[in-house]
């Protein structure tokens, strides 16, 4: 698990042998993300909390993608 700053995390959830990535709350542009976790690399699961700018708006880059 990785806080990304403000309510975002990221979980990375190792299964036999595969590898998923969890992201809630994505907030990409919040000034407490660590530079490392700017431009995520892969994502299966984007979770939601509510519809504020600050919990959705990573939600739509990442999925963009």
């Amino acid at each position: 698990m990785s806080w990304l700053g403000h309510a975002g995390f990221r979980f990375t959830i190792h299964q036999e042998e595969k590898k998923h990535t969890l992201y809630i709350d994505p907030w990409f542009q919040n000034p407490k993300i660590p530079e490392s976790e700017k431009e995520p690399k892969e994502c299966d699961i984007v979770l939601v909390t509510h519809g504020h700018f600050d919990h959705i708006t990573g939600a739509k880059d990442i999925l963009a993608k």
